[in-house]
This record gives structure tokens, C-alpha cells and sequence, in this order.
């Protein structure tokens, strides 16, 4: 049966990340602050306090500690990796001409005007005296993408070239940070469009996570509102490493419960009518992948897990560490390691909308 289908997007503008910017969440006290995206301070800047467990802090905590202190004058909140740890450091000076760049970390800049939200009900970190082991976390990014991939000869073939052609008009396309270049410098990005008779292709791209996981997912959602949850998820999973031991890209569909997620199984004949054309690569810390799929699944529902892709839409990006052929727990809050959690997520959610998709 063949299906005469065409692209259309709400706005002829570009989509940008919107929540992604802070970590997921909505953010209370950012207004209180100079904000830089994907800044962190110059590399010879200690904090005078870090926050004790970095698995106990959100974004509005690390900057209620910041507007309680008289000594801070600056905010470091970063994404680090693990099982959702972040980095809260208070800083007592600040030179915003010596930022460096790095992805999954915030500078706030305490504003001179006084803040006039009350931050009572936010609950205190637990600080430490800071000392130069930030200085090293630094340089080990720093250093990471300067090191060319060991596996460069063996995983770089072109397979995947991602760019802004027709974004807003026969293209979806969404990067962080927005004007970005999917192939040099976007932190994250989605790129989806129609590519023949019912079937969408779908072209994702993420900085690998420091530290380093063994495999690393990049997840399009799509979602009736723009909270995570009771969203339809496709993922590709892949190692920042190159083709680790053999293991080639995958494509997996799963399914948003709150804020966990766990897989829809399909046996193989089920996926291989979902999705085809799987192809996937690292190339000097940066991760792409790219798929088609069917917008009107020909098979079963799965108990409504399994979407038709035929209306609008929110869309739902995220990366962050997976576990070898294990559902993924996906949680904007951070948690103590100890309860379990099979996986890292680091999500960016967008608040605009997507696309319709007609028959």
C-alpha cells in the first residue's frame, strides 16, 4: 500500500533546545544570574567549596548555596557522568574572558542586583573546601577532544554527513547550541525527515560523555506535552569508542513511564519492519547515527507503546551511558547511586513542537 506523504512544519524557524539548557528542568533562581551555556571557568580557577556528593544536587540548589553565601560571586553546575552525578562548585571571582567550552556545564554569574526569590524551600548542599582536583577535570576534557579516536581507521567511512539543508522546510531539525553545525560543534542535535512512502529517517549527533561509558545511547522521543513521560522513544546505542569487541550500532524502541524507561520488545522480524538502515560512528568524541523507520507501524501496538507517527508531536532528545542489552532507567533527578540505576540521562527537552505528518 503506498503512502503519498509529505513534511510539513509549524514554524518555518529553526527548533531549538529550550529546558535543555537547564538540564531537563525548569530553572527557579537562573534569573538571578549571568548565565553561560556550555562554559565552564579558566582552567586555573579553583572553587573555595564544592558540593560533597555530587549525586545530591539539582541546578536550583547549587545556586540557592551560591545566593546564601556573601563570598560566592560565581556558579559552576555541571553534568559529569556516572549515574546522574552533577558538579556544584561556588567560585569567590570569576574572569569571563578565559571561559573554555564545555559541553553539559554551566556558568552562573551572580547578578548585583539583589534576588528577590526566596530560597527556603530548597534544600542546603552539603559543601566541601574545594582544592585543584577540578583543575584536572578540566584538562581531561580539554585533552579529550584534542586526542584523535584510536579506532579512526577502522569506523570512519562517511557513512553519516548530518547538515542544515532544508531544516524548516522539508527538514525537522533541532541543535544545542542553536546556529551550531551537526558535523563540528553542536553539542546535540536531531535532524528527522520524510524519505520515501511511509518512512522517516532519523539522524541524531552527541558529544560522548566524559568519562567515557562502554556504550552510549542518543534517544528521539515523542511526546504529547513537553514533560517527560508516556512518550514513544527510538534509541540508538553505540560505543563512544568506536565498534567496541564487534558490537555494531542498534536501534531499539522504548517507552516512557514517568521517568523510567524500558524497552518495547519486538522480535526480529518486527524490528526489521520498524526500522531499517541502521548506520552509526564515532569519530574524535563525537557520536552519530542514523536509521528509517516506519511512521505508520504495520504490526501490532504493543499495548499502545507503539505509536503512529502521523500527528503532532513534541520532541524529546536525550544521551547518556547504557548498559549492555538492559532497559534503561531514565530519571531527571539525581539519585544515590546505590538504589540501582542501569543508566545515565542527561536529558534536553524542548518545549516547541514538531511536525505533522499527513496521509
Amino acid at each position: 500500500m503506498a503512502y503519498p506523504i509529505q513534511l510539513m512544519m509549524k514554524s518555518a524557524h529553526e527548533v531549538h533546545w529550550s529546558l535543555g539548557d537547564h538540564f531537563g528542568n525548569p530553572c527557579y533562581l537562573c534569573d538571578c544570574f549571568v548565565e553561560y551555556e556550555d562554559r565552564d571557568q579558566a582552567v586555573s580557577s579553583v572553587p573555595y567549596k564544592v558540593a560533597n556528593k555530587g549525586y545530591d544536587t539539582t541546578e536550583d540548589q547549587c545556586l540557592a548555596t551560591c545566593l546564601n553565601d556573601e563570598d560566592c560571586k560565581a556558579v559552576v553546575y555541571a553534568f559529569i557522568g556516572g549515574r546522574n552525578v552533577f558538579a556544584c562548585e561556588l567560585y569567590g571571582e570569576v574572569d569571563n574572558r578565559n571561559l573554555i567550552y564545555t559541553p553539559y556545564t554551566n556558568l552562573y554569574i551572580k547578578r548585583v542586583s539583589k534576588c528577590r526569590k526566596t530560597t527556603n524551600h530548597l534544600r542546603p548542599i552539603d559543601m566541601i573546601e574545594g582544592d585543584e582536583s577540578v583543575i584536572e577535570r578540566k584538562r581531561k576534557y580539554i585533552k579529550f577532544q584534542q586526542k584523535l579516536n584510536p579506532f579512526h581507521h577502522v569506523i570512519r567511512s562517511q557513512l553519516i554527513s548530518m547538515n542544515r539543508e532544508g531544516c524548516g522546510e522539508t527538514k525537522g531539525c533541532l541543535f544545542k547550541p542553536a546556529g551550531c553545525d551537526p558535523m563540528r560543534d553542536c553539542t546535540t542535535g536531531i535532524i528527522f525527515y520524510v524519505s520515501g512512502p511511509n518512512l522517516l529517517t532519523i539522524e541524531v549527533v552527541a558529544l560522548a560523555l566524559m568519562p567515557t561509558p562502554s556504550l552510549q545511547y542518543i534517544a528521539i522521543g515523542f511526546s504529547h506535552d513537553s514533560k517527560m513521560g508516556d512518550d514513544m522513544v527510538t534509541e540508538c546505542v553505540l560505543s563512544p569508542s568506536g565498534d567496541e569487541f564487534g558490537r555494531e550500532p542498534e536501534v531499539f524502541v522504548s517507552y516512557n513511564t514517568g521517568k523510567s524507561n524500558d524497552r518495547t520488545f519486538l522480535n526480529q522480524t518486527e524490528l526489521k519492519a520498524l526500522i531499517r538502515d541502521v548506520k552509526g560512528e564515532a569519530v574524535n568524541g563525537r557520536l552519530s547515527c542514523q536509521w528509517t523507520q516506519e511512521i505508520v507501524p504495520q504490526q501490532s501496538s504493543k499495548n499502545g507503546r507503539l505509536w503512529n507517527l502521523d500527528h503532532k508531536y513534541y520532541i524529546i532528545g536525550a544521551t547518556g551511558s547504557a548498559q549492555p542489552d538492559e532497559p534503561q532507567t531514565i530519571n531527571n533527578t539525581p539519585k544515590d547511586p546505590s538504589q540501582g540505576s542501569t543508566s545515565t540521562m542527561f536529558s534536553l527537552l524542548l518545549l516547541l513542537t514538531t511536525f505533522f505528518i499527513f496521509l
